[in-house]
């Protein structure tokens, strides 16, 4: 019986091992779902981000991405040196991104934010596939355009390929409570079986 018992709540913490570790879910900025090829006023709303830009406009580029879900700069007048502001719904973790269109002068500061808290950030002098997934969980991503010399026509940087994992909450399971209770008396028959 003991042996059943036992057999029987290793089977299900690996249960209950399975449904935890599917909390997370991947995911993209899908910019299609924006006017292609125009400038926008900000905010520009996705299905799972808010986006705002320092100049109020941000320009959404249909070829600008190697996934097919386009992507963005903030836009000052036909430059891309705005500043821009990315606001997920969700808390993301595993972010990666393209860095395109470079112009000597140019920089772009990241930086990750999770509640309000800097979470980490790196300045970037050129074009880049950037992997920030080391950067753990936030739920906003600041991108800081500097033009570096002054006077210089530089274009700016643009955005895409924004892939990640959303991270959601994992409900209690309602048989977890049973689960315990049925450790709980597998504890006291162990016992029990060990004083007779």
């Amino acid at each position: 019986m003991i042996k059943i018992l036992k057999q029987a709540a290793i089977t299900a913490v690996a249960a209950l091992t399975a449904m935890v570790s599917l909390n997370a879910a991947a995911d993209t900025l899908n910019f299609s779902e924006l006017p292609q090829d125009t400038a926008l006023a900000t905010p520009a709303v996705l299905s799972n981000a808010t986006i705002t830009s320092s100049s109020g406009s941000i320009f959404i580029e249909s070829t600008l991405s190697t996934n097919g879900f386009g992507g963005l700069c903030g836009a000052i007048g036909v430059t891309c040196q705005a500043d821009l502001d990315i606001q997920f719904n969700s808390t993301i973790e595993n972010l990666s991104f393209a860095i395109d269109g470079y112009d000597e002068g140019d920089s772009v500061t990241v930086m990750g934010y999770l509640g309000g808290t800097l979470v980490n950030t790196m300045t970037l002098f050129d074009v880049a596939s950037l992997d920030i997934s080391s950067w753990g969980q936030m739920d906003r991503l600041f991108l800081d355009y500097e033009g570096t010399i002054p006077g210089l026509d530089a274009y700016g940087y643009g955005f895409s390929d924004f892939d990640f994992t959303t991270v959601t909450a994992v409900p209690l399971p309602a048989a977890l409570p049973l689960f315990g209770a049925a450790l709980m008396g597998l504890g006291y028959l162990s016992r029990r079986r060990k004083q007779q």
